[in-house]
């Protein structure tokens, strides 16, 4: 047995010092770590806050509802609709704030594989040095949650200037209690934890320092399947649902919803391995390595571009959602109704928004992430006479595929699933939001992406003028 060692925590904050002493950039992906989960921590308390709204006024309406809820009783659907449509929204973002932190936990894994060899020469077991990952880890998640929680107490007052249901946004309205913020940061950092540990499963460290990377195995032909059962159960339940004043319905085809992005998720990585295969063929080196290294982990470029794949979806459907309401007669009713005929244009552009913030924080830190890794076949290539435009190149093709592809299904399954909604506004003579907002998603999806590759290209350029490490 072998024995157990103290003092891991005090040992982990001085490497952490340590690394920030040396400047070799990953001092970078520690702060890019603690960033992730400060803004997955600040817009999940801030999506959480103003679902807490809606469900509050639905419950207790005061004001220009109260008297319009006075006015016509079956005035409560309207209200609990919006508080149906906060939840779906909450639901769709789910996925891409939870991808986040687990991005934040497994930044850097290149350069922690380095640590964790030279502590295993130490003498430190296998057990030692997972305690002090997930130590490391927790820090972070700690100090990005602490900073995303103050985050979300300063931008309280912001939302103040929106107005919903007729009715302006009290900043009070959107403050959740002490144990909603505590549930959310704590499911923050186990989702944080779980990411470290099972990408600590992925290395297998021997007493002599060698750190040794399970292979990924291909991805089965399982995931398509079943991504095409959950599609057809979705068209066809959502189809045959029959919409309504009523509530349950809605809540119905938000359950489908949430079941297509799920699908989405499961299905578009191996839909790259096996594209990526084909385009490997290619007689252009630099789409050659591209696609390389799309097949060789085709999760880790689907978690990359799958925020924005997540946004088309959400503008797809939204694009065939009707923009005005039919308007009540006389009264409060009518005040509420005629106040709230934005409120589906500004409730997806909030929405998207937030879903924006996500994957600019994800691509840009994964992007940073990657440089880092690839330092030393960067360097072999450099030195072997490889000009640097192919390294930019490579980059810029694993990203952009994969994005584009993205954002077609992501579109095209989002206009699919809206079939019943499409309907409604066809039937009503209603206008919908249309090209306008799919060409604003796409147009920004794909200008963050650009942004993120252009933002990477000083470190890529400090990459390869470092011929050296000046310290382990």
């Amino acid at each position: 047995m072998s024995p157990t060692i103290t003092g891991l925590s005090s040992l982990s904050l001085q490497l952490t010092k340590s690394r920030f002493a040396i400047r070799q950039g990953e001092s970078l992906l520690y702060l890019a770590s603690i960033l992730a989960y400060a803004v997955s921590s600040a817009l999940a308390l801030t999506v959480a806050g103003g679902t807490l709204m809606f469900f509050q006024r639905a419950a207790n309406p005061t004001g220009l509802l109260a008297e319009a809820l006075a006015e016509d009783p079956t005035f409560d659907v309207f209200l609990t609709m919006y508080a149906v449509l906060a939840v779906v929204a909450c639901a769709l973002l789910i996925p891409s704030l939870a991808g986040l932190a687990g991005s934040a936990a497994v930044l850097g894994a290149r350069g922690r594989e380095r640590r964790l060899a030279a502590l295993r020469l130490l003498g430190l077991s296998a057990g030692d040095v997972t305690r002090m990952s997930l130590i490391d880890a927790l820090i972070q998640a700690v100090i990005g949650c602490a900073a995303g929680t103050a985050a979300y107490f300063a931008t309280l007052p912001l939302w103040g200037n929106l107005t919903m249901q007729a009715v302006p946004v009290d900043p009070a309205e959107m403050l959740l209690p002490w144990f909603g913020v505590l549930g959310i940061l704590a499911a923050t950092v186990v989702i944080g934890l779980v990411a470290s540990w099972w990408g600590l499963r992925q290395v297998r460290i021997s007493p002599l320092g060698v750190a040794r990377r399970g292979s990924r195995p291909g991805l089965k032909v399982w995931r398509p399947i079943a991504f095409v059962a959950l599609l057809g159960i979705a068209i066809a339940g959502s189809s045959a649902v029959p919409l309504g004043a009523t509530l349950v319905p809605w809540l119905v085809i938000g359950g489908f919803l949430i079941v297509v992005v799920w699908g989405l998720n499961l299905v578009a990585p191996w839909v790259l391995q096996h594209l990526s295969r084909l385009v490997a063929q290619a007689p252009w080196p630099s789409l050659v390595w591209a696609a390389r290294r799309v097949q060789a982990n085709p999760k880790a470029t689907w978690q990359q571009v799958s925020g924005i794949a997540l946004l088309c979806f959400i503008s797809g459907y939204v694009a065939m959602m009707p923009v005005s309401l039919d308007s009540a007669e006389g009264g409060a009713s009518q005040s509420v109704i005629e106040g709230a005929v934005h409120d589906f244009t500004k409730g997806a552009l909030i929405t998207l928004a937030v879903g924006l913030a996500l994957a600019a924080t994800s691509v840009l830190i994964t992007q940073a992430s990657a440089v880092l890794e690839r330092a030393e076949q960067a360097r072999a290539l450099d030195k072997m006479g490889s000009p640097r435009s192919f390294l930019t190149k490579a980059s810029w093709l694993e990203t952009l595929g994969p994005l584009v592809l993205g954002m077609a299904l992501g579109v095209g399954l989002g206009a699919g699933m809206a079939g019943p909604v499409a309907r409604l506004a066809a039937t009503a003579g209603e206008s919908t939001l249309g090209p306008l907002l799919l060409g604003t998603v796409l147009a920004l999806g794909l200008t963050l992406v650009c942004g993120a590759l252009l933002a990477s290209r000083p470190l890529q350029t400090q990459v390869l003028g470092t011929l050296e490490r000046r310290a382990d």
